[in-house]
């Protein structure tokens, strides 16, 4: 704890003196470097980069200290999902242990050529907008704690005021950063329909080829067609919300059975575990086990963290579904597999848009999900088990059946 303090307490001299330096009308590219060479002296970084936003939304090298001079083919980027862009258009701090594993970042160039693997990387404010960022930046994995964060802000605050141009291009900046925004809102409205549809499609395929042979003697089951059917149905669904641009749907609660929706779920996936080897341990449920809910939000929900789980466990292994009663008058409905659980650098972020550890995935069905949890009233809560395996709750309102 004393020595957590003394490091905080210097690097917070440190950083007033830099500000003092500032205040004092120092030259913009002396305070620049500066400033870099601070950062990679007191967070002991391989590389700092100073970066100023420029009005035609792109980010541009305004200092840099560590990085192989002779090795920088570029001093612009685009402002695109990159650690660097996703500071600016947030206007949050990114913490990046190990970019090789986060799969949600575009590519950044300077990062790439840099070969860094680590970051720090908060924006640095002007008086009514985003005027650049500030990153640490490390080319082996690092976790940065809090107190270097905090130093890495008040960095950014001091050189602040030479990135801060007159009113109007400080207007235009904005403007720019506000579409910019809004096209990655757009593309996340996109992402998410695609993954909506994934599911589905990803059923459908599955009943076909694990009928196919039955398909070719006599005509397709009525059961799978019926399956067939609601799953279009459900795809209508998710296109007229993409219609309605993105409109969170608001849950058609009605008195019903978890038992029917657990059962159409494995039906679905029943071929694609069988191929697996994944089996399913699903307690008898009391009858006297009904939700308020609405059906086909709660079935994706279900369907999500059954496709997660099979992910988790491509050699075999075990879905438990446990639905139980809680003191709170609601219902507790838990999905635990026994994978490799989840791994420490991606479990507290989990559920942000566009976190994923599967090489094709987007990032949204558990986002997706805990947002149909909180609509029921809820949440979706996970934790690694003990023995192995990872473990997903959720609570819904318990309903009485009507006599």
């Amino acid at each position: 704890m004393d020595a957590d303090r003394t490091l905080a307490d210097q690097l917070l001299a440190s950083a007033a003196a830099l500000g003092q330096r500032a205040s004092e009308g120092e030259s913009p590219i002396q305070l620049f470097l500066a400033a870099a060479q601070d950062v990679t002296s007191r967070l002991q970084v391989d590389v700092c980069s100073i970066w100023e936003l420029l009005p035609e939304n792109s980010l541009i090298l305004r200092a840099v200290v560590g990085a192989g001079e002779g090795m920088i083919t570029a001093d612009a980027e685009p402002l695109t999902d990159s650690p660097l862009g996703r500071a600016v258009v947030s206007r949050g701090p990114v913490i990046v242990p190990d970019l090789r594993l986060d799969l949600h970042f575009s590519e950044s160039s300077f990062l790439s050529q840099q070969q860094l693997v680590g970051s720090l990387i908060v924006p640095i404010f002007g008086p009514q907008c985003v005027a650049g960022a500030i990153g640490a930046h490390t080319r082996v994995p690092r976790d940065f704690g809090s107190a270097e964060l905090h130093f890495l802000q008040i960095i950014a605050h001091a050189i602040s005021v030479p990135l801060v141009g007159s009113d109007k291009e400080s207007e235009q900046r904005q403007k720019q950063l506000l579409r910019s925004e809004q096209m990655m809102a757009l593309g996340q409205v996109a992402a998410g329909v695609a993954h909506e549809l994934r599911n589905p499609l990803t059923a459908i395929k599955g009943l076909i080829q694990v009928n196919r042979k039955e398909l070719e003697d006599r005509k397709v089951p009525s059961e799978d067609l019926r399956i067939i059917e609601h799953e279009i149905r459900r795809m209508e669904r998710s296109l007229q919300n993409f219609l309605d641009f993105a409109r969170p749907p608001v849950p058609k609660r009605r008195r019903l059975s978890l038992m029917p929706v657990i059962e159409r779920v494995i039906s679905l996936i029943q071929g694609r575990a069988r191929k697996q080897q994944v089996s399913f341990e699903i307690p008898q449920l009391s009858a006297a086990l009904w939700v308020e809910a609405d059906q086909d939000l709660i079935q994706q929900l279900l369907l999500n963290l059954v496709l997660n789980a099979l992910d988790a466990m491509p050699q075999g292994g075990i879905i438990q579904i446990d639905v139980q009663p809680d003191s709170a008058g609601q219902v507790l409905v838990r999905v635990r597999d026994t994978g490799p659980g989840i791994a420490p650098h991606i479990l507290p972020a989990i559920f942000e848009r566009f976190v994923s550890s599967k090489e094709t995935g987007v990032g949204l069905g558990l986002p997706v999900s805990r947002r149909i949890a909180q609509e029921h009233g809820g949440d979706l809560i996970v934790e690694n088990l003990p023995q192995g395996g990872a473990s997903f709750t959720f609570r819904l309102p318990a309903a009485t059946i009507q006599s």
